[in-house]
């Protein structure tokens, strides 16, 4: 009697090693699954003609390196260089998504939606929905498409991590330095009502997790605040402040996200804000005086002299 193989790349197959991943992690089911959608889309961005047109970034870029998956979200963020129209995204979205991949997956281009992004920043950008199939299974997915910021310094190709045995996507990326940089920003920005405790928190794990190059940083800094029109104070911003943090109202917001992101044990805000101040406020009043910063970070800091 002839046994029948089972195809490994079948949706049974699939949907039944993506199972024992969210068993193993005891994660939620669709929680890998919209890992995997994301995982098997950004294959096919690698492998098609638009691969150098778009950069990702966001808090995708989380499980790239390695630091909290909880924290890391699956909707899909790329940074495009130039203003396009949505019909002009829409269509190089279509192209990526009909690159050949033996994954399982397939795109339902009749979901596609797209509108454009109005943002504080001129530039604004598109989103796109689209639901991807797994078998019967129906994922839905988002990508998020921004135009024109700085990227200092340029963005690098790196090879995406698997979930299962498939060929591993290879993005430009971008370098950690210009998510700390458009991080700051946007915290200065928003300022007394900043809600975005994410920003604090991911700004937290980089300054522990990471070694940057005091000129490397302060550059892009430099860059992304010039480029976005915005002014670093003469004094210490409250956002960036313990007070800021400690207020009662942030900290139920603080809760609410450490919560929404299933993140236990994180210190207190109070405390993330003091770490959050020693790493940028130095950088960026060398940035706001124009003097050179040759100074050192090492994971959990301070900053030393280069020497050191």
């Amino acid at each position: 009697m002839t046994r029948v193989r089972r195809n490994p790349d079948s949706p049974d197959s699939v949907r039944t090693r993506l199972a024992a991943i969210a068993t193993e992690r005891r994660a939620d089911f669709q929680a890998v699954l919209t890992e995997f959608v994301t995982e098997r889309f950004l294959y096919r961005l690698g492998a098609s003609a638009h691969a150098s047109r778009f950069v990702l970034k966001g808090a995708t870029l989380l499980a790239l390196w390695q630091l909290n998956r909880r924290r890391a979200t699956w909707d899909i963020d790329l940074h495009a260089p130039s203003r396009a129209s949505v019909p002009e995204i829409v269509a190089a979205i279509r192209e990526i998504l009909g690159t050949p991949a033996a994954d399982a997956i397939r795109f339902d281009e009749a979901t596609l939606e797209a509108d454009e992004i109005r943002t504080r920043h001129a530039h604004g950008g598109v989103t796109i929905r689209i639901d991807a199939l797994l078998g019967v299974a129906r994922i839905p997915m988002q990508i998020d498409v921004g135009f024109g910021d700085v990227i200092l310094p340029p963005a690098a190709r790196a090879e995406f991590p698997v979930l299962l045995d498939h060929p591993a996507p290879v993005v430009a990326v971008y370098p950690r330095e210009s998510v700390v940089a458009e991080k700051a920003e946007a915290i200065l920005t928003l300022g007394a009502t900043n809600s975005r405790m994410k920003d604090f928190y991911d700004l937290f794990v980089f300054s522990n997790a990471f070694a940057f190059a005091g000129p490397t940083l302060a550059a892009s800094l430099e860059g992304t605040f010039r480029h976005r029109g915005t002014a670093i104070p003469d004094e210490l911003p409250l956002a960036l402040t313990t007070a800021f943090m400690a207020d009662p109202s942030r900290e139920v917001q603080w809760r609410a996200f450490l919560r929404r992101s299933r993140l236990d044990a994180e210190p207190d805000p109070a405390h993330v804000a003091e770490a959050i101040q020693v790493f940028l406020w130095p950088l960026l009043c060398a940035v706001r005086d124009a003097v050179p910063f040759t100074q050192m970070w090492k994971p959990g800091g301070p900053w030393t002299p280069e020497a050191e």
